[in-house]
């Protein structure tokens, strides 16, 4: 069997990595957008959990932590308040921008699902 080149290797490697039934569409592109937005998203809440603890901010950390999905957006708030007093504007932007990349994209995958699945 000839090896696939260019695009065709790419979709043969998804369609092995998400099962050969699952065809490539785009509700598959936009979930797989939303995996790699997540984990942004969960890289760069840690990193300020992280932080939180490093400045003895223990209580709003572990609430950060305990909260989990609610606690992303909790981290974002909180961040933002001492973004300038911890130094770390980089991060509030790629956390910040993340988030916004991530509730797009979880919106463009519900609009393809719905589409897909009217017509």
């Amino acid at each position: 069997m000839a090896r696939a080149t260019g695009a065709a290797w790419f979709r043969a490697l998804l369609r092995e990595f998400l099962g050969n039934t699952y065809r490539m569409n785009g509700y598959t592109l936009a979930s797989i957008g939303n995996w790699v937005l997540s984990i942004c998203v969960v890289a760069c809440w840690l990193t300020l959990i992280v932080q939180t603890f490093i400045r003895g901010e223990t209580g709003m950390g572990l609430l950060c932590l305990l909260l989990c999905a609610c606690g992303v957006v909790v981290g974002l708030a909180y961040g933002w308040t001492k973004a300038s007093e911890w130094n770390n504007l980089t991060l509030m932007l790629a956390y910040s921008i993340s988030c916004a990349m991530l509730l797009l994209s979880f919106l463009v995958s519900l609009a393809t699902a719905a589409w897909e699945l009217s017509g």
